[in-house]
């Protein structure tokens, strides 16, 4: 993601040895709609891999971080996602 130009704001993602949580540090202090539609994705990857690993997830976080103040703009949840 970092170097396919699509999201020029992302400067350096990691994860978790489960990857039930990402930490996206952004250029930038706050989200756009392409960085903050990213997080499907991050949910997407971290269902896949417990999908192969035969387990089930309770919740996948995603953190937006500024890189330059380590100040967190954003965290998502996965488990916020069912609107109940």
């Amino acid at each position: 993601m970092i170097d396919s130009g699509n999201y020029p704001t992302f400067q350096e993602i990691t994860a978790n040895d489960d990857y039930t949580e990402f930490v996206v540090q952004l250029s930038s202090s706050e989200l756009g709609l392409t960085e903050a539609m990213s997080v499907l994705g991050f949910y997407m990857f971290g269902g896949i891999y417990h999908a192969f690993n035969g387990t089930q997830p309770d919740d996948i976080v995603v953190k937006f971080v500024n890189a330059e103040t380590g100040e967190l703009i954003e965290e998502s949840h996965s488990s916020e996602m069912g609107g109940e």
